[in-house]
């Protein structure tokens, strides 16, 4: 396979599996706030993915990339492409549970008092 050919050779190389999309969160969020925190777990995953695989491949001088000079080129760029990959098929499920907790309802705004659970210790001060 040829090395040129950017995302499209890359894309055709590796298949994506298609996940559904989820539902928008209930109370009906605006589609450019859902898809920028599916954008932003995404991107989080892939840089997880990345760090994982540059601390499992190996750094010595032979092996899958050759000891060459562009070796650590051609390490990272395959570190790069796998972790794209990867986290573009949400691989970890690491994206669903950031997705997950962004969509959770906004915490209360600042200087409103928030209510204890039932059950909870609380502190009074005088």
């Amino acid at each position: 396979m040829p090395l040129s050919g950017g995302a499209a050779a890359r894309d055709a190389a590796l298949p994506v599996a298609r996940i559904p999309e989820a539902p928008a969160p209930a109370g009906g969020g605006k589609d450019g706030e859902v898809e920028r925190v599916r954008r932003t777990a995404r991107d989080f995953e892939g840089i997880f993915l990345r760090m994982l695989l540059d601390r499992m491949l190996p750094d010595d001088g032979g092996g899958l990339f050759g000891g060459g000079p562009a070796a650590g080129i051609v390490r990272g760029m395959f570190v790069d492409g796998i972790g794209a990959n990867l986290a573009e098929r949400r691989a970890l499920g690491i994206a669903d549970l950031i997705e997950r907790n962004l969509m959770r309802e906004p915490a209360p705004p600042a200087g409103r008092p928030v209510e204890p659970a039932a059950g909870t210790p609380v502190e009074r001060t005088a």
